[in-house]
């Protein structure tokens, strides 16, 4: 099985800790989201574990720990865009992130690192003016170290409302997303990427898949069978995963963020603890994980050096 780290809260940003330990001592609990007291063991040892991928927008904390991943088929799905404190207040800034990007890239190899711009969206402050300045000024920079860009459109969320209009975003019309996507097709083209959608229709881009199965035969060197994954949205073409994360444990702040609610507090995690978010109790009811191997063969991966 594939393991996603995480949809649902950025791992290597903040729980860097956590997620080396659980690795190390070869799984996690993860609570059902919406079952409050059904809890799953996830075995995450390389015999269990047919590829990784993970989900950040700031890798820097686990960067100098992804030796420990080495036993696994792993890439990252970094999300880099070119927002202020005002839209992503919780990260470091973003000419650093592009250096490490790049830094990354020239470690890791460009197919071990997709580059996310990701959500678009339009504002007062960001028109597509902006937009076209900014990307192409990203795109060059980060030309190299990455070979795919995947781009999606801000979605509407009911408890991001308030936020929405307050900073006044929103999500581009159909013209302005053709606009967009002509221009992104321009600067990816120049700077050497394959430009793919993320669940977006009309966009004439052809689907990106998050979770990639083709992604992580090319990594390991073995061949994987694709399940798609029928827990997703419609138009998603990732294959199925198993994710370790859990909501409302980021603390980076995205005005445009799905995975925590405004006013929640944020769940901190006991680096020993198996469990992220909120404690087991009595109730709970712990159950292991089938984790059925999606390989087709059995002979040996094999995995580029670090």
């Amino acid at each position: 099985m594939i393991v996603s780290a995480s949809r649902r809260t950025d791992l290597p940003a903040f729980h860097a800790d956590w997620l080396c330990r659980r690795f190390s001592e070869g799984y996690a609990l993860v609570r059902n989201p919406f079952r409050f007291h059904q809890v799953q063991r996830v075995p995450l040892t390389p015999e269990t574990v047919d590829g990784l991928v993970f989900w950040t927008k700031d890798p820097l904390p686990l960067a100098g720990r992804l030796g420990l991943f080495r036993p696994y088929p792993f890439y990252i799905q970094w999300t880099l865009t070119p927002y202020g404190r005002d839209i992503e207040p919780g990260l470091p800034a973003k000419p650093r992130l592009i250096a490490a990007f790049r830094e990354l890239g020239g470690r890791l190899g460009p197919l071990r690192l997709v580059w996310r711009y990701d959500p678009v969206l339009l504002s007062p402050v960001w028109t597509l003016e902006k937009h076209k300045e900014a990307f192409a000024r990203m795109a060059a920079a980060l030309a190299g170290a990455s070979d795919t860009c995947v781009v999606s459109f801000l979605d509407s969320y009911r408890h991001r409302a308030g936020v929405f209009r307050s900073l006044g975003l929103r999500a581009p019309d159909a013209d302005e997303r053709a606009q967009l996507i002509d221009l992104f097709q321009q600067s990816t083209r120049r700077c050497g990427f394959a430009l793919r959608a993320c669940c977006e229709e009309d966009t004439g881009l052809p689907p990106a898949a998050c979770i990639d199965t083709a992604r992580l035969e090319a990594i390991g060197g073995g061949a994987l069978r694709h399940q798609k994954d029928r827990s997703q949205r419609p138009g998603c073409t990732c294959a199925a995963s198993v994710d370790i994360g859990a909501y409302d444990t980021c603390p980076m702040g995205c005005r445009y963020c799905y995975a925590v609610r405004p006013g929640r507090r944020i769940l901190r995690e006991e680096a020993a603890s198996p469990l992220l978010g909120p404690p087991l109790t009595e109730a709970d009811v712990i159950t292991d994980r089938a984790m059925p191997s999606l390989r087709r063969d059995d002979g040996p991966s094999l995995f580029p050096s670090l």
